[in-house]
């Protein structure tokens, strides 16, 4: 039960939502049991195309996303996803990549990577860590949005002549 735990997001108690973007039947096999086994709940795909459907569909918490598919490849899929504006985490997974080509794909939006063969605890540390990255990301951008709009309150008070924290009497 304690393994279940620690895979769930704190603020909201329920399970991970991991969609798997891989190819490979026996792959997908493994990581939805090793996964599921750990508390997660994980929906498969077999192509870029349709990840970006079940995306729309289904909000996933994290996308495990493989780079060498047919179709669309996996920076394709990256770049379309990231184009419609959805910031869902994403984790590369692929068995051979090169310093140059991590860089690029994080520069398009990929937030982590996984080697294959997969070492599941370190996939389960990932999954953890982009995840709470983007809670925290999130979690600035609406602090954000509050001091913007605490900002906007203050000007429009002193250009009306008002004092802050004065009642209308006092005005």
């Amino acid at each position: 039960m304690a393994g279940i735990k620690s895979e769930m997001q704190p603020e909201t108690n329920k399970r991970v939502k991991v969609l798997v973007v891989e190819d490979n039947q026996l792959a997908q096999l493994i990581i939805q049991r090793r996964l599921t086994a750990e508390g997660y709940e994980v929906t498969l795909t077999a192509s870029g195309r349709e990840a970006i459907a079940l995306l729309r569909r289904d909000s996933p918490d994290v996308i495990l996303l493989d780079l060498m598919m047919p179709e669309m490849s996996g920076e394709e899929t990256l770049c379309h996803i990231r184009q419609m504006g959805d910031a869902t985490p994403i984790i590369i997974v692929s068995a051979a990549i090169s310093r140059d080509t991590l860089l690029r794909l994080q520069g398009l939006g990929a937030d982590g990577f996984i080697a294959k063969p997969i070492d599941f605890k370190r996939l389960k540390e990932e999954i953890q860590r982009v995840i709470e990255t983007s809670q925290q990301r999130l979690r600035g951008q609406v602090d954000e949005v509050l001091t913007l709009g605490d900002d906007a309150e203050q000007e429009v008070t002193e250009e009306l002549g008002d004092k802050p924290g004065a009642s209308p009497q006092d005005r």
